[in-house]
């Protein structure tokens, strides 16, 4: 969106979808931290936060939230568990899964707030499946793995009978838990009804947007649409190639500024372009050139905003022969792609 613009070039962001972390106090000019990993798909990128917060705090960095719920599993030495009464809880809540899962950290973090804020006296903690726990996992009758386990301060246990593993179903069952031991929990009818209000499923699930029904292209019409090349489509594509992809760098030159000199130029050579836009990429060549050794983004920015709303320059609202069938495919790569092509005939 137009508005971000300032803030992905504050921060550098010059791609998407990028996602950087940063942590409480972060000072001003900080970047963050970008995540590595390319593979968007939501549970990676759940548990690549996850994985953040906990290497934070096994770290006891500065950097960590004071009033984090801890994520970093407790240690465990023969039938102990280190430090899990520090607080002084009445009950305990065990969440025993594998290492490399994060599901247990989830249903922390699900309920951790309600139960902060409802003040009720109960801690819930990860228990890494590994030598060092299986002692105390066979003294709790663990048969099931993974599994949930509540304890008491006088080592009363009762596992969890047939809950399942997954993150709403252990969040349910938690908070089930709470309910029925809320005598022992000493919990006042406000904060029985403030949890029986509270569904942990509310916050799981965010329920899709109806959308009106889309009419199913043929396909000749989809291969006709597909293989032409249309001008707005190419337009659009070249100015969101400068608003964006150029301006949202925070300052160009070196390289860089050689670069876009090069492309600006072969743009007022080559583009295909009606005489509105001819006069745009001829004034748009004349002010890069004119610029000293550094191009600011936000000086682009401000040039290009001024520059449409003087001469009413703007890219079409949609795309045409690079809609896609849905809004991730198709759209500007596939325009960029499109004016390459067209650039390179012109050139012929």
């Amino acid at each position: 969106m137009e508005e971000n613009m300032p803030t992905c070039r504050e921060y550098e962001v010059m791609g998407y979808p990028i996602l950087k972390f940063f942590t409480p106090n972060t000072p001003t000019g900080d970047m963050g931290i970008e995540r590595l990993s390319k593979d968007n798909t939501v549970p990676t990128i759940k548990k690549d936060m996850v994985e953040f917060i906990t290497d934070l705090q096994f770290k006891k960095s500065e950097k960590a939230g004071q009033n984090w719920p801890s994520l970093v599993p407790a240690s465990v030495n023969g039938l102990e568990i280190l430090h899990i009464w520090d607080q002084n809880p009445t009950m305990a809540v065990l969440l025993i899964e594998e290492a490399y899962s994060t599901m247990g950290s989830e249903v922390i973090l699900d309920l951790s707030g309600t139960l902060t804020k409802l003040k009720v006296p109960l801690v819930m903690a990860k228990i890494d499946i590994n030598a060092e726990s299986d002692q105390l996992l066979q003294k709790l009758t663990v048969s099931q793995k993974p599994s949930l386990v509540a304890i008491s301060r006088d080592s009363i246990s009762e596992v969890f009978p047939s809950v399942a593993a997954t993150r709403i179903g252990w969040s349910l069952a938690i908070n089930d838990f709470i309910l029925r031991k809320s005598s022992e929990l000493s919990l006042n009818k406000q904060m029985l009804a403030d949890l029986s209000q509270k569904k942990p499923e509310d916050s799981l699930y965010v329920q899709p947007l109806k959308s009106e029904a889309q009419k199913i292209e043929t396909r000749k019409k989809l291969i006709n649409r597909r293989y032409k090349v249309f001008t707005s489509d190419l337009e659009k594509a070249v100015i969101y190639s400068i608003s964006h992809e150029v301006a949202q760098h925070s300052s160009i030159s070196g390289h860089t500024l050689q670069s876009l000199l090069q492309y600006v130029t072969v743009l007022e050579k080559f583009f295909p372009a009606r005489i509105e836009m001819s006069v745009f990429l001829r004034d748009l060549h004349s002010w890069v050139n004119m610029q000293q050794d550094t191009i600011r983004g936000e000086d682009l920015s401000s040039w290009m905003e001024s520059y449409q709303g003087r001469h009413g320059i703007r890219a079409s609202k949609d795309w045409v022969g690079c809609r896609g069938s849905e809004d991730q495919f198709g759209g500007y790569p596939c325009g960029l792609w499109s004016v390459w092509h067209a650039l390179t005939i012109n050139q012929a």
